[in-house]
């Protein structure tokens, strides 16, 4: 007797399709992107502004306030430049320009002083101390200056060389008017004649 043995495979299930798949994970996916999204929005608002503070000045700015602070200080520095240079440049439309200008234009009290004692040495070349200049000093109540001194050790061309020294004082920078002193001529018995001065400029 022949027996013959049967044997009965099980159906195999067939594999998902890519559809399928998708269908599956697109639940779990999008949780995680709602979680992830979530979290990276409360860090941004709760979290960053927290730590991502500058001490500026001995003060906390944050991150999201540097912005303006920039702006802010640059519109100081540009007021302070603007402000600056209203200082710095020249006041020409202004009262304080024209005040400026004449006073530049008008000598100083050292420089009437070194001319004259520049006029005084040069009065005679070959006699240096010819004109002894006593004093100069600044007059209150105006732009004047009264010299004072003697001309000394020519002889009796004193009064010559006083009345040429006046003249060469009217002709200096700055000078306005010369008062003429009285030409008068003395003896001392050191220094010999001699025709003593007591004048006055007036200054521009």
């Amino acid at each position: 007797m022949k027996l013959t043995t049967h044997f009965l495979l099980a159906p195999t299930s067939p594999l998902p399709s890519a559809g399928e798949i998708l269908r599956r994970v697109a639940l779990p996916f999008a949780l995680f992107c709602v979680v992830l999204l979530s979290f990276l929005l409360l860090s941004w608002f709760l979290l960053f502004p927290r730590i991502a503070r500058v001490d500026l000045h001995g003060s906390l700015v944050g991150a999201g306030d540097l912005r303006a602070r920039e702006q802010e200080l640059a519109a100081k520095v540009a007021l302070l430049e603007e402000q600056r240079e209203e200082y710095l440049s020249p006041l020409d439309d202004t009262a304080f320009g024209r005040l400026k200008v004449l006073k530049a234009e008008q000598p100083s009290f050292l420089e009437v002083r070194a001319s004259v004692l520049e006029a005084a040495q040069g009065a005679v070349p070959e006699q240096e101390d010819a004109v002894a200049i006593g004093s100069i000093r600044y007059l209150e109540g105006g732009r004047r200056l009264s010299i004072t001194g003697d001309v000394r050790n020519v002889g009796f061309q004193s009064m010559t060389i006083l009345a040429q020294f006046v003249e060469t004082l009217g002709h200096l920078p700055g000078v306005v008017s010369v008062d003429p002193p009285a030409f008068t001529r003395e003896s001392d018995p050191v220094i010999g004649p001699y025709s003593p001065f007591s004048l006055t400029l007036t200054l521009r």
